[in-house]
């Protein structure tokens, strides 16, 4: 996907500052130069990367968190490193033509090894990546041959598999990439983040009740964050099967496997944020309750305080009016 990887997906050392639309992959000049040099390659649509923030996935991203390893927006980054130990992250400026990056966020694993591809697969017209070094082209090409043996109809033209296929990899691609980091991520870092207010044995102490208010809200945008991922999963596996919802349609097993495992780690999800934010719910509850009394007695006390400075302050304007009337007027 455009814009997750800043380093160049087919040698993976230099900086990515172009992005092939058939190809799906960010390149360097000189990679992109090289693989794009012959046959059907060079009708390619070549155009510049952006890369987008990968807090709230919507706004190109200007800011880089080297602690964090993730690309924000301003407002994202402000939002997240405007507290605690984060306001000391070290924050470096992406480049608008991207040529100046020096770190991926996406960096290759040595553990995603490529499956042994037969010769006959080995074709670029069905969809095969001949050097595939980074994260993406890796999945992609792990994914293939059990794509082509499972996704292709008899009678199929390479031409109509590789589209299917490069669809496909890239929704797989991106909905691992959504949840690996809500799994590995976001979901980690909340829970870590009120951890002493999940515990069943934490008493609320007077000061928790805006805490507690401010963890139920952030619960609850991550919690819908992971039900429109589950509904998307939900959504595509519904249409793979006949108009009756009861058999497959033919070469969408793959597809229906891949949905299954991921509906399955997304309700994973779902339970443990939800059993969080319920936790948070029941100590706001004991918040309220026990400290209602303390809570009303000082809103009250507040605003009889505000009242009475405000009946001062006009009791002392017009004693000053009535004393100096002209100089007053002539201030004012």
């Amino acid at each position: 996907m455009e814009g997750t990887s800043r380093v160049c997906e087919q040698c993976d050392k230099e900086d990515s500052s172009l992005y092939c639309c058939e190809c799906e992959l960010n390149y360097c000049e000189s990679c992109s130069t090289r693989f794009h040099s012959k046959g059907n390659l060079k009708t390619h649509k070549i155009r510049r990367a952006t890369f987008v923030c990968q807090d709230c996935e919507e706004v190109n991203a200007n800011h880089q968190c080297e602690v964090c390893d993730m690309n924000f927006c301003e407002s994202c980054w402000d939002r997240w490193h405007s507290k605690g130990t984060l306001k000391n992250h070290l924050k470096k400026q992406i480049d608008t033509e991207h040529r100046n990056i020096e770190k991926s966020t996406m960096e290759y694993s040595e553990n995603l090894d490529t499956p042994s591809i037969p010769p006959a697969l080995k074709n670029t017209k069905l969809g095969f990546i001949a050097y595939p070094k980074g994260k993406r082209a890796t999945y992609y090409m792990q994914i293939f041959p059990d794509a082509h043996k499972k996704m292709r109809i008899r009678g199929e033209s390479d031409e109509d598999f590789r589209k299917k296929f490069t669809a496909e990899r890239s929704r797989q691609f991106d909905i691992c990439e959504a949840t690996e980091n809500l799994m590995n991520v976001k979901v980690p870092s909340l829970s870590e983040r009120y951890r002493i207010y999940t515990d069943e044995n934490y008493s609320v102490k007077p000061k928790d009740g805006r805490i507690l208010n401010h963890a139920i809200e952030e619960h609850t945008r991550l919690l819908k964050k992971v039900e429109e991922k589950l509904e998307q999963v939900k959504n595509h596996d519904i249409a793979l099967f006949n108009s009756k919802g009861s058999k497959l349609k033919e070469g969408n097993e793959f597809q229906h496997a891949f949905n299954t495992s991921q509906i399955q780690s997304l309700e994973n999800l779902k339970t443990t944020v939800n059993k969080n934010k319920g936790t948070l719910e029941n100590k706001l509850s004991d918040f309220k309750r026990i400290f209602k009394g303390i809570h009303y007695i000082f809103i009250s006390q507040a605003k009889k305080k505000k009242k009475t400075l405000k009946r001062q302050t006009k009791e002392s304007n017009n004693a000053l009016i009535k004393i100096w009337p002209g100089f007053i007027r002539n201030v004012l």
